[in-house]
C-alpha cells in the first residue's frame, strides 16, 4: 500500500494582498487553485513553519511571520489570478527609516517583536521591508533581532550578576534552554563559559 501525505493550504486573501508592495493597495488577492501541486519551495516553507509551531515558537512570532510572509509573496508572484510584476529590492531602506527600525529593535529586545510592526515603522509591506532590510544589514530581520539579543546577553553576562535564566528572559528568549542553544550556536560557547571567560 502506498502512503501519501497532502497539505491543504488556505490563506486569507487580505494577508496575500499585504504580502508585497505591488498588491498592497488591493482589497484582496485571489490565487488560481491547484489541487495536485508539488512545489519544493512551498514544501520547504511549510515544513519550516510546521517545525517552528511544533517547537512552540521558541524565537517568538517573528520567525513564523517571516516564513508566512515569504510563502505569501511566493504564492502571489507565482499563482495570482492577476499578473504581478515584482519589484527588485535595490539600495536598501532609506537611512532615516532604517534607523527608526533599528532603534525600535534595540528598545524592545525583551519584548515580542513582530515583522508587521517593523514593516509598519518602515512604511512598507512585510516582504518588501524584509528584502530591503537584508540589503542594508546582510541578514533577515529575524536574524538581526536574534543577533542583537545575543549581543545584549553577552553584555549582561559581563556586566551584571543576573542568572542565565534572567538574562535569557530579559533579552527576549522564551526560556533558558532556547537562550543557551542560540547563544552557543552564535558565540561558539555557552553563556556560562562566556561569563567565566569575560
Amino acid at each position: 500500500m502506498h502512503q501519501s501525505s497532502r497539505v491543504l493550504l488556505a490563506i486569507d486573501p487580505k494577508f496575500l494582498a499585504l504580502s508585497i508592495e505591488e498588491t498592497a493597495h488591493l482589497e484582496d488577492v485571489l490565487l488560481t487553485p491547484h489541487w495536485e501541486l508539488n512545489d519544493r519551495h512551498i514544501a520547504a516553507l511549510m515544513m519550516a513553519l510546521h517545525a517552528d509551531l511544533e517547537d512552540g515558537q521558541p524565537a517568538g512570532h517573528l520567525y513564523g511571520e517571516m516564513l508566512a510572509t515569504t510563502l505569501a509573496a511566493y504564492l502571489v508572484k507565482r499563482f495570482s489570478t492577476r499578473p504581478v510584476a515584482a519589484k527588485r529590492a535595490a539600495g536598501g531602506l532609506p537611512k532615516a527609516r532604517l534607523n527608526r527600525v533599528l532603534e525600535f529593535i534595540s528598545a524592545h529586545l525583551s519584548d515580542e517583536i513582530r515583522l508587521e510592526t517593523l514593516a509598519s515603522i518602515a512604511g512598507m509591506s512585510r516582504h518588501h521591508f524584509s528584502e530591503l532590510f537584508r540589503c542594508n544589514t546582510g541578514v533577515s530581520p529575524y536574524q538581526y533581532v536574534i543577533g542583537q539579543r545575543v549581543e545584549r546577553g553577552k553584555q549582561m553576562l559581563r556586566d551584571t550578576d543576573l542568572s542565565i535564566l534572567e538574562i535569557g528572559l530579559a533579552t527576549g528568549f522564551a526560556d533558558q534552554s532556547h537562550f543557551t542553544k542560540t547563544f552557543r550556536r552564535m558565540a561558539r560557547v555557552t553563556p556560562r563559559d562566556y561569563r567565566i571567560a569575560a
